[in-house]
């Protein structure tokens, strides 16, 4: 309606803005009436300037569009839960899997090494304890963390790699799309740039070097297929994505419900396990294992 408006000529308009809801239903009285100025205390620790709206059920950030990723960082950093997810996190942008994409030559089996992330301590894997990856030339990959002991660990994904046209040499910048994740996507942008050393793929988020990875090879072979997921037989309700992906005597299959579907994949958040605190533990386990 706003945008059918006719307004002066002098009158200058922003229309980029975007607003952060707080729902109140769930929240005891107490919990009501500290939950406002808590969100607003996060963002003005973070510099943002948010504007308020009230309603007796609800109270309204609005700011303008360009400092969402900075907000949604800083809320989830205080331990919140944004939905849905696909307003904060990024899709590819050619919406299938690309013929050719530059990422070829970090293409077969991977496993990972060494993890550094921002606010965490690092995290060091013997060769045959860290998570699998199976990364296919046209870009389709697979990761396997199955949880052993916990379903909160369960951490396997399935998603896509877009190169950048400027790659080149053993160096690239890409973005990899998690399509499928069995953790609750953090909103992180999803731009990292890589390498290849020797036996070892170094990958280093953007921008400012927010994490780093590093992953062993753990087949010489680069050779992988890949098969995406089209459709199921029987319907199962829901559409589910994934991917099987073949590396020599590799393999892994990834499927689930895309991402912003269901609780787990439409919710951005630190962890699981506090996604299982706010919709119980049951709800969370049957969608993981259905």
């Amino acid at each position: 309606f706003l945008k059918q408006v006719e307004l002066p000529k002098d009158v200058e308009v922003q229309r980029d803005w975007i607003a952060l809801r707080l729902d109140k239903t769930g929240l005891e009285q107490t919990a009501k009436l500290g939950a406002f100025a808590s969100l607003s205390q996060v963002l003005q620790e973070a510099g943002l300037d948010a504007r308020t709206m009230s309603t007796p059920e609800s109270e309204h950030l609005l700011m303008p569009k360009g400092d969402l990723p900075a907000a949604a960082s800083a809320l989830l950093a205080a331990g919140h839960a944004i939905r849905p997810a696909r307003r904060l996190c990024m899709a590819p942008s050619s919406g299938a899997v690309p013929n050719s994409n530059g990422s070829a030559k970090f293409a077969g089996a991977w496993r990972l090494v060494r993890r550094v992330r921002p606010n965490a301590p690092g995290q060091e894997f013997a060769l045959d304890e860290g998570p699998v990856r199976l990364q296919a030339a046209c870009g389709l990959f697979a990761e396997v963390a199955v949880a052993s002991t916990s379903v909160d660990a369960e951490a396997s994904c399935a998603g896509l790699v877009e190169a950048s046209a400027a790659s080149s040499g053993s160096r690239a910048d890409f973005a990899r799309y998690r399509l499928v994740d069995f953790q609750p996507p953090s909103g992180e942008s999803p731009h990292v740039t890589a390498s290849v050393d020797g036996q070892l793929l170094l990958e280093t988020g953007l921008p400012n070097d927010r994490y780093g990875e590093t992953w062993a090879r753990l087949d010489p072979s680069q050779g992988c297929v890949a098969l995406e997921l089209v459709s199921e037989t029987p319907n199962r309700g829901a559409k589910r994505q994934g991917c099987w992906v073949f590396c020599g005597s590799l393999f892994a299959r990834v499927v689930g419900l895309s991402m912003g579907q269901g609780l787990v994949s439409g919710t951005c958040c630190g962890s699981l396990r506090q996604l299982q605190r706010l919709h119980g533990e049951g709800a969370i386990r049957a969608e993981l294992t259905k």
